[in-house]
């Protein structure tokens, strides 16, 4: 035992531990510093918005999302990406260029012409024309990780020399000739501190600071210095000094953002400057650098006068080093300090971030969102998914504090609202429930409800497929019993109400679907075949269970919100059935594609049959149950359906127009009654999230199909008008079933026709001599 103690074998032995120690500190340098250690956010953006000629600009709400992508507005021509302006009937707009995927898209400076607030004319500012402008995808939300670092990792080549270099000026003006420690530095920093009697200098170099940001406590001590000088040469070994400075420039922190951290030089040109790191200028690199002594001291938002003097200070560092000419340091410092801070990330679309996180997660591994820097391109549209927010918010507002029949205050009212593109299938906006604080459960895509009313356009699609194919015969203006009826169900004789007990008799189909009469609607159902009802509704979307039992045409099965939405999106879209499609793209952190996808779509039902309903339900809004959407300013072509179900336990309304489908559904979590319609509940969100989207009016009608002959008959009689029909209707009929005869109720004469006529043509003559 004693020969271990002898000198020599004791100081091979502390060799041999200070080996292994230094070993063991390689190993962690080189796990700590690799790209799967760093805490790098994923990133989820919207859809990008595209402008087409003939667009309302009020509708795009233009200067919103110019807003919402942190554009600065400027007077005259816009000089550079990220600015516009407007004057003389044009919008001038230097969009950002983008990769999406493995699609990317130049920067380009476009003018919008403008007539009537329309798009009249879209071209490059040299005046070449261009088919439409594309804006660069919103940030919509961050998945950070535990300690809320924010940071966008960039590699070494994207970062411009006057950025490093002005970082290398006023940091570490040695870092390429030192070996981790800078000797001269540190007697340089010790004289000042002495002569000052207080510490006015750091002597750490760049690999200092970044061996204590990833491996130690900021506490101050002699032996955290030791430490941190230790690992510095080891990663002066370990690593190239491209690579370290490239992980100090990922690194280094450059202020908060509300609860998040601003960290690495690309999130910090987004976060102060709204642009890449790539477009910084000399005077914008600066300031950057000079911020990293002390982020809350020399902040340009909120110390202006101390951001200056210290951004001129890397200047002068920088032109005493021959890194800038004193020309450039005489422009750059007396240039303003201007900044141009992004628009700080409002908490929207939780619920929609939510199931694209779950997603995710299932397919990429639990944590990984918060560290690998994904980036997620989604369908959301974030104008479309305020507007959502706004309407819910203010819907259940207005709604809530209801009290029961008894009188007693009963659980909140939730609702959720699923919006869809019909042409491309994109949702585009998503609302789970009232607070997604409160209750993560997400109403849109999990709760299952029964539809009540909302399915009775599948009982009509399912009569309006036999009628086009020459299968049937029955037309929207063909006459059906609404009389009371009793018919053999699975538990005994089921004899459905109508809503509130009205009694009807012979009525027109289409009279039926406006007015939700369900005893007509059981009848159609019936005479149609109830599995041929299954089949149109499979053929629109519905995925659900459903049996052929007669309660079926009243929606008595269950759905979820964003299941019906996409089934009345089949219809929206001309008979083109989409599956929800949420996500566009996902890149890693250096945008390489890691996965695309496009929208899977199929022709499921015939053109003529889905326009034939969408016609009919055109008429919920003009007189029907829906027509309180028309009072409310609904001044625009729009179709949809109430539904109401069993004691006022579900509200719901699908209403569309040819761009855009919006499912809104208000009820209980515990399925007890609201007190609320269809029409009272749900229609007055669903008219406030419109509205809102067409702020001002929609931008054409449904277009008709081929194959569709619109005649002029007598609602009364549902034949051919006649010159004696005090009222006429402009009905829609496949081809071969457009009525032949004339109504009988109200016969011709010529004698009368040739008055009438007589009369119109006097009439008219006035009228064009005094319009």
């Amino acid at each position: 035992m004693t020969s271990f103690f002898r000198p020599r074998n004791l100081v091979a032995a502390l060799a041999g531990l200070f080996l292994l120690h230094l070993g063991y500190l390689y190993v962690k340098v080189g796990a700590g510093l690799a790209r799967d250690a760093w805490e790098v956010p994923s990133i989820l953006y919207g859809r990008p918005a595209i402008i087409l000629p003939g667009d309302l600009v009020d509708n795009l709400k233009l200067p919103e999302r110019l807003g919402r992508l942190s554009y600065r507005k400027v007077p005259g021509k816009p000089d550079r990406p990220g600015t516009w302006s407007e004057e003389g009937g044009r919008i001038r707009i230097h969009t950002r260029g983008y990769r999406e995927g493995d699609a990317s898209r130049p920067a380009v400076q476009a003018v919008i012409g403008l007539a009537e607030r329309r798009a009249a004319s879209l071209e490059t500012s040299s005046g070449a024309p261009l088919d439409e402008l594309v804006l660069e995808p919103e940030e919509i939300a961050r998945i950070l990780g535990p300690k809320m670092e924010s940071r966008l990792l960039v590699p070494l080549s994207a970062v411009p020399k006057h950025l490093r270099d002005a970082v290398i000026a006023v940091e570490d003006s040695r870092f390429f000739s030192h070996f981790g420690i800078d000797l001269i530095g540190i007697a340089r920093a010790l004289g000042a501190n002495l002569r000052r009697m207080r510490i006015v200098q750091g002597g750490s170099t760049i690999t200092q600071q970044l061996a204590k940001n990833f491996f130690l406590s900021p506490k101050r001590s002699l032996w955290r210095k030791i430490r941190e000088a230790e690992l510095a040469v080891l990663i002066e070994v370990r690593f190239t000094k491209a690579e370290i400075l490239e992980a100090y420039l990922n690194k280094i922190y450059f202020g908060q953002e509300g609860p998040r951290g601003i960290y690495g030089v690309g999130d910090a040109a987004n976060f102060y400057f709204s642009k890449g790191v790539g477009d910084l200028s000399l005077e914008e690199a600066a300031l950057l650098a000079g911020i990293i002594r002390s982020p809350h001291r020399y902040s340009p938002l909120g110390l202006a006068d101390a951001a200056r003097e210290r951004r001129n200070h890397v200047l002068s560092r920088m032109a005493a080093r021959g890194m800038i000419s004193e020309n450039e340091e005489r422009r750059a410092s007396r240039t303003p300090v201007r900044t141009n801070p992004r628009r700080v990330p409002v908490k929207i679309a939780e619920y929609y971030v939510d199931t694209i996180e779950r997603a995710a997660e299932e397919t990429l591994g639990p944590g990984r969102l918060s560290r690998t820097g994904y980036r997620f391109y989604t369908s959301l549209d974030p104008v479309h998914q305020a507007a959502a927010e706004t309407a819910v918010a203010q819907g259940l507002a207005e709604l809530g504090g209801r009290k029961s029949p008894a009188g007693k205050l009963e659980e909140p009212l939730q609702a959720a609202l699923v919006a869809v593109d019909p042409a491309t299938g994109e949702l585009t906006a998503l609302v789970g429930g009232r607070n997604y604080g409160e209750t993560q459960f997400n109403r849109a895509v999990d709760a299952r409800r029964q539809p009540g009313s909302a399915f009775k356009p599948f009982v009509l699609l399912a009569a309006m497929k036999q009628a086009v194919v020459g299968k049937g015969s029955i037309t929207l203006a063909s006459r059906i019993s609404g009389e009371r009826i009793s018919v053999e169900a699975p538990n005994g004789r089921w004899a459905p109400a109508n809503f509130e007990g009205k009694e009807y008799g012979v009525i027109s189909v289409r009279r039926m679907i406006e007015e939700s009469v369900n005893t007509a609607v059981v009848r159609l159902a019936l005479d149609v075949g109830l599995p041929e009802v299954i089949a149109a509704a499979r053929d629109a979307g519905v995925t659900g269970a459903v049996a052929p039992v007669p309660s079926l045409s009243l929606g008595s099965f269950e759905v979820t919100p964003i299941e019906l939405a996409y089934a009345y999106a089949t219809l929206a879209s001309g008979g083109t059935r989409f599956r929800p499609f949420l996500l566009r793209a996902v890149t890693d952190s250096e945008g390489e594609p890691l996965r695309t996808e496009k929208p899977v779509r199929e022709r499921a039902v015939d053109p003529r049959a889905a326009y034939l309903v969408t016609h009919a339900l055109e008429g919920v809004l003009d007189r029907g149950t829906g027509h309180a959407a028309r009072l409310a300013g609904i001044d625009f072509p729009a179709a949809g359906k109430t539904g109401t179900t069993d004691d006022y336990r579900d509200s719901w309304f699908v209403g569309y127009t040819p761009d855009l489908v919006c499912a809104v559904w208000v009820g209980r979590d515990s399925g007890g009654t609201t007190g609320l319609s269809g029409a009272s509940g749900a229609l007055r969100i669903w008219t406030k999230f419109m509205k809102s989207v067409y702020a001002a009016g929609g931008r054409y009608a449904f277009p008709v199909p081929h194959g569709i002959t619109i005649a002029n008959i007598d609602p009364e009689s549902g034949f051919l008008a006649t010159s004696a029909c005090p009222e006429t209707f402009p009905e829609a009929f496949p081809d071969e079933l457009v009525p032949k005869e004339t109504c009988p109720l109200h016969p011709s004469h010529p004698l009368v026709d040739t008055v009438r006529k007589g009369w119109r043509g006097i009439r008219d003559f006035f009228d064009n001599l005094f319009r």
